[in-house]
């Protein structure tokens, strides 16, 4: 069965926050790295995964960045989905 996740984009704006809110949201691991490369990881592993999110006008510059990685990690994961509204 797939996970569906809601993220904001508006809190991915902080690099800080915007790791600690991926975090809590995605329920990523402990030893998460809190950046993009280990964003990317993470992505790789997910098995079955629907990622939904919100305000993408309101991502600012790293929130973009972190936006790209997942599209990155969507084309290669076929568990991963992303829908960017």
């Amino acid at each position: 069965m797939m996970r569906t996740i809601y993220l904001d984009a508006r809190k991915l704006e902080k690099k800080e926050e915007a790791h600690f809110y991926l975090k809590e949201v995605l329920n990523f691991p402990d030893y998460y790295g809190e950046n993009l490369d280990a964003l990317y990881d993470c992505l790789m592993e997910e098995p079955s995964l629907h990622i939904i999110i919100s305000n993408k006008n309101e991502a600012g510059d790293y929130g973009n960045r972190i936006l790209s990685v997942m599209e990155d990690a969507q084309k290669e994961n076929d568990g991963l989905n992303l829908t960017i509204e």
